[in-house]
């Protein structure tokens, strides 16, 4: 079974009769990525969807991998509603790994969640756009791990807005996040930080600080239209940070802190409040 997890989608309204019932047509998983397949049926006791792929298998789909409209059109009977978009069930478990300059890859393919899990009640893809866009308390995180790389991004945070850029979250430390326990997170900081005295853009969460970087966040002013890079290098116990290219953090994690040992996990955001979007993810990995 392919896994899917949950994304915003774009619906696309169109009407079906029966006799389409079994003609090829799209149908967007939870994690926003889109299949052509033709419908077969739904058996409402199960709550197994039946489908026909392109390359004539025959697909079971638990109803609750499908994005909240696509469930309403097929427990329709494909009446009303519909999708639009590509392949849901592609992907696998990793991130999408396409080559970027330089060694980067991409984290993020501007058109889904796929390599990610985490809270999607608050974390969706603007397809528009391309970017990733947290809007309240929720984490997400990619399902791959990294020990030592160089990761690249932009950020734009709406007014008061909070997040935070998790890296090497093991295990335990993912754990501890789901009760509030916030001891093993590295935590790069991502916020509106005009209203913040201490942890400004780009310092490690309590931990490293640096000087407060020039932060951009009118989206009317050219050129800027208040996106931000942030680039972090891990490299051991190393950390440096660059805020719009201007170095905010380099320093080595304090020994007394108990994600210090850590060297290898997942990335992550961490959502506290607010809108903050990103794109253009990309990570290099280091020997």
């Amino acid at each position: 079974m392919y896994k899917l997890f949950a994304l915003t989608l774009i619906a696309v309204a169109f009407s079906v009769s029966s006799a389409f019932a079994q003609e090829y047509r799209n149908f967007t998983g939870s994690n926003g990525r889109i299949i052509e397949a033709a419908f077969l049926g739904f058996d409402e006791a199960t709550q197994i969807v039946k489908l026909r792929l392109k390359d004539g298998r025959e697909q079971n789909v638990k109803l609750d991998l499908f994005a909240p409209e696509c469930q309403q059109w097929i427990k329709s009977g494909g009446k009303t509603g519909g999708q639009q978009g590509d392949d849901p069930f592609g992907g696998g478990d990793d991130a999408p790994q396409q080559e970027l300059e330089d060694g980067f890859v991409s984290l993020f393919d501007g058109r889904s969640l796929n390599g990610w899990e985490g809270d999607t009640n608050v974390w969706r893809v603007d397809q528009n756009e391309r970017t990733l866009v947290n809007g309240g308390r929720g984490n997400l995180f990619t399902r791959k791990e990294y020990a030592n790389f160089i990761i690249q991004l932009e950020f734009r945070c709406n007014n008061g807005a909070n997040n935070g850029l998790m890296i090497r979250l093991d295990d335990t430390a993912k754990q501890g996040l789901e009760r509030q326990n916030y001891s093993r997170v590295i935590e790069i900081q991502i916020a509106d930080d005009r209203y913040i005295n201490d942890n400004y853009n780009g310092c490690v969460q309590n931990s490293l600080f640096g000087p407060k970087p020039v932060t951009f966040y009118d989206r009317n002013e050219p050129p800027h239209r208040g996106w931000n890079s942030l680039k972090v290098i891990a490299d051991g116990s190393r950390i440096t940070t660059y805020i719009n290219d201007k170095k905010v953090v380099d320093g080595t994690l304090p020994r007394d802190k108990p994600f210090s040992s850590i060297r290898s996990g997942r990335i992550g955001f961490m959502g506290y409040g607010g809108m903050t979007s990103f794109r253009n993810i990309r990570i290099k990995e280091l020997p």
